[in-house]
């Protein structure tokens, strides 16, 4: 009975950073149960040892709040066998690693090549259909980008999806999707998968989230009844490492509300979430939609998913049953449309406290940022698309690679931004810490944030985005012990953040993650 009075774990000898501006740093911290009870100075938490605490001598190693992803992806294609081609420089090479990998498989099983970047090769030259089918002729595959807007089926593919050649931005000859037609045949892969190859799938990519710090993950989710039940089966048996924040889309929002999950159902672990809509495409696929035509175009402005009524009535419902939106909107005409949507909607019913959201806020303009604040709109932002501002030279012209994610112009304005990394955790890319990085080193000088406002966007304000800062985001009694240790200080290290290791991941006051060299006084 005395032993409950006693901490679970505490660290000792540490460099804590609490992010909240009230408590500041300290050097130790306490942990009974799933929280944090206690934190200080170490001679003050080593009073409160009892004899089976468990005691971390952290060495001056950093820690803070655990990382909150607020956009990714994870049931895109469960199915399959999966195959990174992120770290491939040309065509030759990609074809190459997918040739050695398929060696491992057997015939009629799905491939999907996942994470290539046509822009960042050294020919942007495009795999084609042809190309896939000589290497594939009777395993169906598909490619898909790494901005999750455009694919490459090969034959085998399409004569197993059997596509609509109806739906737009699909090209049967060549095999790309593009929007709407990829995200037909990524459903299409997965119907045949089972509930076991769902939740294989996701504990893979949540043991990937783990080494990279997450703690939290909101989820952009063509959420089914596979989904919830792998995330479920994964809770009970104690292999959901991080926590789950789903966000489905709108056109899945009345068959979730008929099984009585209404936003906001569940628990710490689980939470069904904002509903998200998508008003336009991206800037690597020229889907984005913009005020001006692309470059070497005649007169192409990219593509908007509705109409400005059908996309003002799907804001206008959501807002009225009070539901939190996450809206996709890149090029600066969505934002234009979504906003306005988002406006009506406060007009006719009042919300203070409704936190929707814009995911992306990519080219937004002055105007457009003064509009966000003045309605409390949150900018969901990915920083790790600095790293790639060849892309936007590329597809949008010269100059266009300091003029994209213009964060300090966007928290200056008042703004909350949260981070995520619009990717799935299989990607280097996603890794907090690289968006850190790149936030605070974007390749704009004028556009940089400070190593401590980087980080609230992944903690404390992620967590207010999910209206769960009473729970998580900072360091402090009574939240939850979700914590990340880190190899080295990003505040003193601010030109190598990316750099750094993660050491250890606490989620819920258990060590998720311990990196192989992280060696501990016990």
């Amino acid at each position: 009975m005395i032993n409950n009075l006693y901490p679970d774990l505490v660290l000792l000898n540490g460099n804590i950073y609490t992010i909240n501006s009230t408590m500041g740093k300290a050097r130790a911290l306490a942990i009974k149960g799933d929280k944090v009870i206690n934190i200080g100075e170490s001679y003050e938490i080593e009073r409160c040892i009892g004899h089976y605490t468990k005691i971390f001598d952290l060495e001056g190693k950093t820690v803070l709040p655990g990382f909150i992803d607020c956009h990714t992806h994870f049931t895109i294609s469960c199915s399959g066998f999966h195959i990174d081609l992120y770290s491939v420089a040309s065509k030759e090479e990609a074809l190459s690693l997918i040739n050695t990998k398929i060696k491992e498989i057997s015939n009629e099983k799905w491939v999907i090549g996942e994470h290539w970047d046509a822009y960042r090769w050294q020919k942007e030259e495009a795999i084609t259909k042809e190309e896939l089918d000589a290497l594939l002729p009777d395993n169906p595959a598909i490619l898909v980008n790494l901005d999750l807007h455009e694919g490459i089926v090969n034959s085998k593919g399409l004569e197993v999806l059997k596509l609509p050649r109806d739906i737009p931005i699909f090209d049967e000859s060549n095999g790309i999707v593009r929007e709407k037609a990829l995200e037909n045949a990524l459903r299409g892969i997965d119907k045949s998968a089972d509930l076991k190859v769902v939740k294989e799938r996701i504990e893979t990519l949540i043991n990937e989230a783990v080494k990279m710090g997450v703690t939290s993950i909101q989820v952009m989710s063509d959420l089914d009844e596979k989904d919830l039940k792998a995330y479920a089966a994964l809770l009970k048996e104690g292999k959901l490492k991080v926590r789950v924040y789903l966000m489905p889309y709108i056109h899945q929002l009345g068959h979730l509300l008929k099984l009585g999950l209404t936003p906001g159902f569940g628990n710490e672990w689980i939470t069904i979430g904002a509903v998200k809509i998508i008003a336009d495409g991206d800037i690597a696929s020229q889907t984005a939609a913009m005020s001006s035509p692309y470059p070497n175009s005649t007169g192409y402005k990219g593509a908007l998913r509705y109409s400005r009524e059908d996309l003002k009535k799907k804001i206008i419902e959501a807002h009225r049953a009070g539901l939190q939106l996450a809206i996709h909107a890149i090029g600066d005409r969505a934002i234009d449309l979504v906003q306005e949507g988002i406006e009506d909607a406060l007009t006719l019913y009042p919300l203070k406290e409704h936190r929707h959201r814009i995911e992306h806020f990519e080219l937004a303009n002055p105007n457009q940022m003064d509009k966000a604040a003045r309605l409390g709109i949150i900018a969901s932002m990915q920083p790790c698309l600095l790293a790639r501002s060849y892309v936007y030279e590329k597809s949008l012209g010269e100059g266009w690679g300091k003029r994209n994610n213009l964060l300090k112009q966007v928290a200056d304005k008042g703004i909350t931004i949260v981070f995520g990394s619009d990717i799935d955790p299989a990607c280097a890319m996603s890794s907090p810490l690289y968006g850190i990085h790149w936030a605070v080193n974007t390749p704009n000088p004028r556009q940089r944030l400070g190593v401590e406002e980087a980080i609230k966007s992944y903690t404390s304000k992620a967590a207010f985005a999910s209206f769960e800062e009473d729970l998580k985001g900072t360091i402090e009694p009574g939240k939850l012990a979700d914590l990340v240790i880190l190899s080295d200080n990003p505040f003193e290290q601010q030109d190598r953040i990316k750099e750094i290791k993660v050491l250890m991941t606490i989620v819920g006051g258990k060590p998720r993650f311990i990196n192989e060299n992280f060696k501990l006084e016990h």
